[in-house]
């Protein structure tokens, strides 16, 4: 049979090979992809509150030691993002790939706690909920009010750390006996360097922890 002029007839792959051909240019497109670098996230790292000058300290208690309570630390709403804080003029940012290991209140009691406890004039420190049937001398509060870093106007960074303390005689009418505030002197800070500003923060926690206790000392010259 004679084909009449002018007339051709269109080549159609099969399907088969048209899967084989697509498979390879999918294949190329992807070892072409990896000649671009590629993006790696950046680490997240976690820091402990801490205060080295308090841990291992084991003091035996004087007669006469207080038994405490501790009540859960209170936290500003910006606080409980386990990112650290950066306040900038009244702004608050974070630090998203640099966070608490726990949380920052457990934290807190955590470091004050131990502190009391190293005290002679402290016997016992209970945590809440208070074990049924021990007596304590007074329960303290903590309400932490600032936490982190910090840029004033001038562009300095320093950790910033501040906390309102209340006590209260324990049973009875719950009696405030000290109402006080503790505020660290700044310290300086190369807003770069995480580790050591949760290490000045761990250090002035520790010193939170040493205000309580002259607060609880006066407080129990008051009362003889």
């Amino acid at each position: 049979m004679t084909r009449a002029p002018g007339k051709f007839r269109r080549a159609t792959a099969s399907p088969r090979t048209a899967l084989a051909l697509g498979a390879l240019a999918l294949a190329s497109w992807l070892a072409g992809c990896h000649l671009l670098p590629t993006a790696l996230p950046d680490p997240v790292h976690l820091y402990l509150l801490d205060a080295a000058a308090t841990a291992g300290r084991v003091v035996p208690p004087a007669a006469g030691a207080l038994t405490l309570g501790l009540e859960p630390v209170e936290l500003p709403t910006y606080l409980q993002n386990r990112a650290l804080a950066l306040r900038r003029n009244g702004e608050i940012v974070y630090a998203d790939n640099h966070r608490w290991v726990e949380p920052l209140d457990e934290a807190l009691a955590r470091v004050v706690r131990a502190r009391l406890l190293a005290a002679p004039g402290i016997a016992a420190v209970w945590p809440t909920p208070h074990p049924v049937g021990v007596g304590r001398d007074y329960d303290v509060t903590v309400r932490l009010l600032s936490c982190g870093g910090a840029r004033d106007v001038a562009g300095r960074m320093t950790a910033e750390f501040s906390a309102a303390i209340e006590i209260r005689r324990a049973g009875g009418t719950h009696e405030v006996v000290a109402r006080d505030t503790f505020t660290a002197a700044p310290a300086d800070w190369d807003g770069r360097d995480y580790g050591l500003l949760t290490a000045r923060l761990g250090a002035d926690a520790d010193q939170l922890a040493g205000k309580i206790i002259s607060d609880l000392a006066a407080a129990s010259a008051a009362a003889r």
